[in-house]
């Protein structure tokens, strides 16, 4: 599932790079995109959170479980 989400976020921001003008602010500039390039690279950046959290999650459980075997 997570690679879906990345494959279709990463899809939806190529419609960004296609129609970006320069005339219009600095590359990913809040600026230069539209509503839903906005919408695009927030949730893009909600998603690289959310998989930040549960990597470190899994981290702290595997830590966990060998802390308690050792004891």
């Amino acid at each position: 599932m997570d690679i879906c989400v990345y494959l279709f976020l990463g899809v939806a921001m190529m419609a960004y790079d296609d129609f970006y003008e320069p005339s219009k602010g600095a590359y990913l500039s809040w600026g230069s995109m539209t509503g839903f390039d906005k919408t695009v690279f927030v949730s893009l950046q909600l998603w690289n959170l959310l998989n930040l959290f549960m990597i470190g999650f899994v981290i702290f459980k595997i830590y966990k479980y060998f802390k308690i075997r050792n004891d």
